[in-house]
């Protein structure tokens, strides 16, 4: 059995860590069988700080054919070695493009921070957002604040970090704006394309975390692009576990 090791969903997002949700649905698109165990925060005590860290650096990954995998690429490729069915792997190959990296390289280490501001630093956010994640039912306050000051300090060497609130919502206007208009009159973030590709799961991975309920900035998404909404549902049916092979062209 495969085993996707994860840091805990919160509401309507499948794990607090966007890149999981990457990984969950190329395992989608690749048919592959998963077992998903969400990790706890460690057990107060001497050892926790130390543990933290150490999971903090080392999830999400992926055991797969008696191997750790921690990258969407090299999950992506050692798919490609070892799947045997051929229309699987002909709907990986044709997923996999060149022509919007830099859209890709965008949303992995830029439009990520924006999500992980409005859930962590965004005080009423974040509030709302931690009581619908389980860390394990010996969680505290203390470990939970504690893991906040990690993330927060990740953030704080971010382009986007230090950004006053102000600054960070005109900054997340423009930034999903410029989706919208991209995917205005398109079915999917590579033009011309027919079915997901990856550049669509990386906007993806953000996107799904700004639309839990638990943020405020999920109703102004919704009812201020609706062509990006349109794709957002989309993406939604069509990377889900079993994905309906009509649409995919299969």
């Amino acid at each position: 059995m495969n085993t996707f090791y994860q840091w805990p969903p919160c509401k309507n997002c499948e794990s607090i860590f966007p890149r999981a949700v990457l990984i969950k649905r190329i395992c989608n698109l690749a048919n592959l069988e998963v077992k998903v165990v969400n990790t706890p925060l460690p057990k107060p005590g001497p050892d926790f700080q130390a543990t933290l860290e150490n999971r903090l650096m080392g999830l999400p990954y992926l055991e797969m054919d008696g191997e750790k995998f921690k990258s969407s690429r090299q999950i992506w490729d050692h798919l490609l070695r070892s799947i045997k069915d051929n229309k699987v792997k002909h709907r990986l190959i044709r997923s996999d493009s060149i022509y919007s990296f830099i859209t890709q390289q965008w949303s992995n280490e830029c439009f990520i921070n924006s999500l992980v501001y409005a859930r962590w630093k965004k005080e009423e956010n974040f509030q709302k957002f931690i009581v619908n994640v389980d860390f394990g039912s010996h969680t505290n306050p203390e470990s939970i604040a504690l893991l906040r000051k990690y993330i927060l300090k990740y953030l704080s060497r971010t382009t986007i970090g230090e950004l006053p609130t102000e600054a960070y919502q005109k900054l997340i206007g423009q930034q999903f704006s410029s989706l919208a208009r991209v995917i205005e009159e398109q079915e999917f973030f590579e033009m011309f394309a027919k079915y997901p590709t990856l550049t669509d799961l990386y906007v993806f991975m953000v996107v799904q975390g700004f639309m839990s309920p638990d943020l405020e900035e999920s109703k102004w998404i919704e009812e201020t692009y609706p062509a990006l909404m349109r794709w957002y549902r989309n993406m939604e049916t069509l990377t889900q576990v079993n994905p309906p092979e009509h649409f995919l062209g299969d």
